[in-house]
C-alpha cells in the first residue's frame, strides 16, 4: 500500500472496501463520489470512466479492480468494457442488447453477459 493512500492496481485493499464513497483526484482537487451516484464505469484504453449523476471522472484502475472494491450486490459486469450500478437500471431491452439507466443513459450489454445480468432481477411473466 502506498504512503499517500492513492489506490493503485497493485494495492491490496479488502474486497468491497468502497461501501459508501471514495475520493477521485481531479486536477488539484479530491472529489467525493458516493457509490449511489455511480451510473456505470467503462474502460477507455488504460483508463476507467466513472459516470455519475454529477459528471464523468477518469481514473487509472481496471474494471476487475473496481469490481473487487465496489459492493458486489450493486455492480455487475455487462460487457468486457463496462459495469453498471444495478440500482440505476430502469429498463433492459433484450432484443436490442441495451440497458436504460436513470437520466436516460443508454449502455450496451453483450450477449455473453446478458442472461447472467437478467437473472440477477426477479422477473414476472
Amino acid at each position: 500500500m502506498n504512503d499517500d493512500k492513492t489506490v493503485k492496481e497493485t494495492d491490496a485493499y479488502p474486497v468491497g472496501c468502497f461501501e459508501n464513497y471514495f475520493f477521485v483526484k481531479k486536477k488539484n482537487t479530491l472529489v467525493k463520489i458516493t457509490i449511489d451516484d455511480i451510473q456505470y464505469i467503462s474502460i477507455d484504453g488504460r483508463y476507467s470512466n466513472i459516470i455519475t449523476s454529477h459528471g464523468k471522472y477518469v481514473v487509472q484502475l481496471s474494471l476487475k479492480h473496481f469490481l473487487n472494491l465496489l459492493p458486489k450486490m450493486n455492480f455487475k459486469r455487462i460487457h468486457r468494457n463496462c459495469i453498471v450500478n444495478t440500482n440505476k437500471v430502469v429498463k433492459i431491452f433484450l432484443e436490442d442488447n441495451l440497458i436504460l439507466l436513470e437520466d436516460d443513459i443508454k449502455v450496451n450489454i453483450s450477449r455473453l453477459y446478458r442472461q447472467e445480468f437478467v437473472n440477477t432481477y426477479p422477473v414476472l411473466t
